[in-house]
C-alpha cells in the first residue's frame, strides 16, 4: 500500500469513527429518491499486442477487447447483487422492467455495452412471459433493457480516457522533464532496451502499460487457450520490471 492510499485508508476510518460517534446517520423518515451506480466491464481480452507476439488477433475470441464469458458471467452477479440491494432488500426498484425508473447509460465500446446487457440480466430475473418478453423463440426469462450510449470522442459523461484534456496533456508533458522520471529512463534503460529486442517494436513508458495488460491476460488463459507465450515472457526479473514499471507511470499519469 502506497503512502496517499494509506492516508485516504486513515480518512476513511476516522470519518466512520467520527459518524458513529455523533449519530449522523440516515434517519427513518428520510426517503431514497434517486441512485446512481458506476461500474467497469468484465473481464476482457487484451486490447492490443506487440509486434513479435506469436499469439495473433484470432486467438481471441471476437477480437481484440472484447468482453469474455467470465466477464458476462461476473456482469450477471453484480447485476444480482445489485437487485439484492435495490429490489429486494430497499424495494426501491420495481422487480421486473419500468423504463420510467431506470436509465442504463454505457461508454461506446463493445465490453461495456455487452457488460451493461449482461448486468441487466442478472438485475431483472422476474420478467413475465408475454409481457415483458415474447412467450416463443425467446431465451427464457430474458428481459431485454435499453441501453444507451453516444460517440466516445463526444461523449463528456463517462467516458474519461480518450475525452481530450488539454490540462492533462499539459501536465503529462511536464512530468517528463522531472528528475524523478530522468531517473526512471536512466536506470530502467536496460529493460526498455531489451523489451524492444524481444517485442520487435519500441518500448518505452507510453506502451509499456499495454505490454502489462496484454502479457497478464496471455498468462491468465495460457493454459485454457493453449497459447504458447516466447520463454523472455516467462522471466520473473523481466515481468517483475514490466509490473513495476507500468504500475508507476499510472500513478504518474493518472494519480493512482
Amino acid at each position: 500500500m502506497n503512502k496517499f492510499s494509506f492516508c485516504v485508508l486513515i480518512f476513511f476510518l476516522f470519518f466512520i469513527l467520527f459518524i458513529a460517534q455523533f449519530g449522523i446517520f440516515v434517519e427513518s423518515k428520510d426517503e431514497l429518491l434517486l441512485v446512481q451506480a458506476f461500474w467497469r466491464h468484465g473481464d476482457r481480452w487484451p486490447i492490443s499486442t506487440y509486434a513479435n507476439d506469436p499469439i495473433k488477433e484470432d486467438r481471441w475470441l471476437q477480437g481484440w477487447g472484447q468482453l469474455t464469458p467470465k466477464g458476462m458471467s461476473q456482469q450477471v452477479i453484480l447485476g444480482d447483487k445489485l437487485a439484492q440491494k435495490y429490489i429486494r432488500e430497499l424495494k426501491f426498484v420495481s422487480p421486473r422492467y419500468k423504463s420510467a425508473e431506470i436509465y442504463v447509460r454505457s461508454t461506446d465500446f463493445n465490453r461495456t455495452l455487452t457488460s451493461a446487457i449482461s448486468n441487466m440480466v442478472g438485475f431483472y430475473k422476474n420478467g413475465e412471459p408475454g409481457e415483458d418478453f415474447p412467450e416463443d423463440a425467446w431465451p427464457k426469462g430474458f428481459t431485454p433493457v435499453a441501453v444507451h450510449s453516444t460517440s466516445s470522442q463526444g461523449d463528456q459523461l463517462v467516458t474519461d480516457m480518450v475525452s481530450p484534456c488539454p490540462r492533462l496533456s499539459e501536465m503529462q508533458k511536464l512530468m517528463k522533464k522531472t528528475p524523478e522520471y530522468e531517473k526512471l529512463m536512466s536506470d530502467k534503460k536496460w529493460i526498455f532496451d531489451d523489451l524492444t529486442k524481444f517485442c520487435g517494436q519500441a518500448i518505452n513508458t507510453s506502451n509499456v502499460g499495454m505490454l502489462q495488460d496484454t502479457l497478464f491476460i496471455e498468462d491468465l488463459y495460457k493454459n485454457k487457450l493453449k497459447l504458447e507465450m516466447p520463454e523472455w515472457t516467462q522471466n520473473k526479473t523481466i515481468r517483475a520490471e514490466i509490473k513495476n514499471i507500468s504500475d508507476l507511470m499510472n500513478e504518474w499519469n493518472n494519480g493512482r
